[in-house]
Formats: structure tokens, sequence, C-alpha cells
């Protein structure tokens, strides 16, 4: 939710920052991973494909071994074409 409502505020920097603090903060990485993800596809559909991809990347990275992470990530790939994996 905080990260929705710095995305609405427009702060993108925000949005990163709070996901980087959530897993030292104890959250587990895999859901922060997945929640990050979603966050960019919103990014990539409404306001810009560069920032979009960049916050799904940040998420895939945060945990590329997690099952459902490899999952979305496939999911993304089918429906918009794109492969976080590459830069």
């Amino acid at each position: 939710q905080l990260a929705r409502l710095l995305l609405s505020t427009g702060d993108i920097d925000g949005v990163y920052k709070a996901f980087d603090e959530a897993i030292p903060a104890g959250a587990e990485p895999g859901p922060i991973a997945l929640t990050q993800m979603s966050v960019g596809v919103e990014i990539y559909r409404f306001i810009s494909r560069d920032e979009g991809l960049r916050m799904m990347r940040a998420g895939l990275q945060k945990s590329p071994d997690h099952p459902g992470v490899l999952r979305y990530a496939d999911q993304i790939r089918s429906a918009l074409g794109v492969d976080l994996s590459a830069e």
C-alpha cells in the first residue's frame, strides 16, 4: 500500500527506498519482490515503460530463485513481451 501511495504522489525514488528497506526490516524477500514487480507493471503500463522495467527488474533481483517470483517473471514476459533478465 505504501508503494502505491508514494507512486500516486510521483515519488518513484521513495517507492524504491520503501522496497529496499523492507527486507532488512524483517520482511520476506519473495513477497517483497512480487509486490515490487507488480508495482513495476503498473508503472510500465501507466507511467513509463523504462521506469517500469527498472522497477520490475529490481524486484526480480531481490529474490531471483523464489518460485513465485520466477513464475511472475514468466507471466510478465508472456503478457508484456519483455524479458526481465535482459538489460
